[in-house]
Parts: C-alpha cells; sequence; structure tokens
C-alpha cells in the first residue's frame, strides 16, 4: 500500500502558493537546474512538476533554512546527503529533510545522532553541544513518535470532483 502523503499531489504553483516561496525556486529544488541536481525526490518531475504533502514539507524546511535562517546551499546540499546515509528506512531515505530534528547556527546544519549533537554540513562531525548551543535555531517543531505527524504546515487538500456536480 502506497502511503499517502508521498502521493503526488500538489503543482509548483500550488507548493509556491502554500509556501510563500517563488516558483521557480520551487522547480529549482524539485526538479534542478543545469549542473545541479534536484534537492528532493519527487513523484513526477512533469510536465506538469507535482509534489507530495512529505515533498511539500522538505521545501518547508528548505525554504526554513535558505531563507529565514540564511543557511548557504552548499551546507544544506551536504547535510541532505548526510541525512540520506543516516536513513534507517526507506522513507527517510527518500524524504531526508523531515526525518529528524534540524537545527542550524545560520552556517551549518544539526541534528541529534544517538545522542551525539553532529555537523550534517560537515559530513556528521560530532560538535560540543554545549560549545554552540546558545547559537542553535530549530528549523521546525515536532511532537509524537512520527516524524512526519506534526510539522507546522496545515495545507489544504485536493478534492475530488466526481460526484460533486462540479465535473
Amino acid at each position: 500500500m502506497t502511503d499517502r502523503r508521498e502521493l503526488p499531489t500538489y503543482t509548483v504553483s500550488e507548493a509556491a502558493h502554500y509556501l510563500s516561496v517563488p516558483a521557480a525556486t520551487i522547480r529549482y529544488w524539485s526538479v534542478g537546474r543545469g549542473s545541479y541536481l534536484p534537492l528532493i525526490d519527487v513523484p513526477s518531475r512533469g510536465p506538469p512538476t507535482l509534489v507530495s504533502f512529505l515533498n511539500l514539507t522538505e521545501l518547508h524546511v528548505l525554504s526554513a533554512l535558505r531563507r529565514k535562517h540564511q543557511v548557504k546551499m552548499p551546507a544544506v546540499r551536504e547535510a541532505i546527503q548526510h541525512l540520506a546515509r543516516l536513513a534507517q528506512t526507506p522513507i527517510d531515505a527518500r524524504h531526508p529533510l523531515v526525518s529528524r530534528v534540524l537545527a542550524t547556527d545560520g552556517v551549518h546544519v544539526f541534528t541529534d545522532y544517538y545522542g551525539q549533537l553532529i555537523n550534517l554540513s560537515r559530513s556528521g562531525q560530532a560538535v560540543i553541544r554545549e560549545v554552540i548551543a546558545g547559537a542553535l535555531k530549530a528549523t521546525r517543531a515536532r511532537s509524537g513518535r512520527d516524524p512526519y505527524q506534526a510539522l507546522p504546515l496545515y495545507p489544504a487538500l485536493r478534492q475530488e470532483c466526481s460526484g460533486s456536480g462540479l465535473d
């Protein structure tokens, strides 16, 4: 059975609208550009390019890292690659940005790994938590056991039109 959160649901324009991010940026992160590979694994590269709910949450995290915390793209790319290497399930490997709670100091991306704070932008280098704790900012909140459950993002889902008199 396919996880409904991975179904191609949102167009680039819809994702851009929900996240208040330019459509060109969403397309670049989802499809890539020139020699730059995409940052997320989307179910449909198009045309039209469609993203899933989990992709939408990944784009939300990317937006926070890039626009709010101003982490440079090479550090983000390295963090994504290292998160994928740490993945313990196939869904975590496909959606590494929402598989763990992330934090940043505005330069690097960090996560907890077996109780150790690691720098994902530096290939998982361990860091001394007490030294940088004051500079860290969480990129998203999460509660409960399901890492995909309580993300602070609530886009409207497309509704089926058949039988509603709208088709």
